[in-house]
């Protein structure tokens, strides 16, 4: 895998981490969810990715580094389902599902990439084909995600809540190289994730990666057993997903015309 090819695997690693550490914290704070609760995950994977001019001072030295950092995971993130789409993995989709449709996912991100910063993220936007116009029917979507997260840390931040993370690789013979992708990066670790995350904890969480289990999810939460599940094998679709597109779709587009 070449560089760009592994901050994918690894970007959707920290957006699948967001999503469900977004289940924990709505499990948690005892937070009403008035719509499906999967939209909420996906509405804070993405706003907690998003460092705008207004953080500026609240990074200080680190704003520059950290926006570089985080706007690339979400704009990886973003492409999770912008590949799904254009590679027709999504063609056999549940519309009655949990989640909502892959397409749906899409747009829904960059309506709130667009909101957060449209100057930053033009060049992403223009590369996926994305209608400006379009676009800003959604910009102010953003800064509600935002003021209603911004609004439950304050109303946790003061409670005395002091859970800590820790993280867990389980050896895995099948999957070693993601295990060691993972592992290496020290992502996870980042000021901006486990090192020192922005909402408080109530309980310690642990985060394990491991091989499948029982559940045959990919990734999931367990509030009551403070944990964060993440597969090997949903590591190992992130690099399939990226290397069919970029390896194998794009070329047959090029083919073709």
């Amino acid at each position: 895998m070449d560089g760009l090819h592994k901050r994918f695997v690894i970007s959707n690693v920290v957006g699948t981490f967001l999503h469900e550490m977004a289940h924990m914290l709505i499990s948690d704070y005892d937070i009403p969810i008035f719509g499906r609760e999967e939209d909420a995950c996906d509405e804070f994977q993405n706003y907690y990715l998003l460092i705008d001019e207004g953080d500026r001072d609240f990074y200080g030295k680190n704003f520059e580094n950290f926006r570089k950092v985080s706007h690339e995971i979400v704009t990886d993130n973003a492409d999770y389902y912008f590949y799904t789409r254009m590679l027709e993995y999504d063609s056999n989709e549940n519309p009655f599902g949990y989640h909502p449709m892959t397409v749906s996912r899409f747009f829904h991100a960059i309506s709130i990439i667009y909101g957060a910063d449209n100057n930053y993220f033009i060049k992403y936007l223009e590369s996926r084909s994305i209608s400006l116009e379009a676009a800003k029917e959604g910009q102010n979507k953003y800064y509600t995600i935002r003021m209603n997260w911004e609004k439950i840390r304050n109303e946790n931040i003061n409670k005395g809540y002091d859970g800590k993370f820790s993280i867990v690789y389980n050896k895995t013979k099948k999957f070693e190289k993601y295990k060691n992708l993972i592992e290496n990066s020290e992502i996870l670790n980042h000021e901006l994730f486990t090192g020192n995350f922005y909402f408080p904890l109530k309980k310690d969480i642990k985060i394990i990666f491991d091989e499948e289990d029982d559940t045959g999810l990919p990734a999931y939460c367990a509030p009551k057993e403070r944990k964060i599940f993440i597969s090997y094998n949903y590591m190992s679709y992130f690099d399939k997903l990226y290397s069919e597109y970029n390896l194998g779709h794009k070329h047959e587009e090029k083919k073709r015309n």
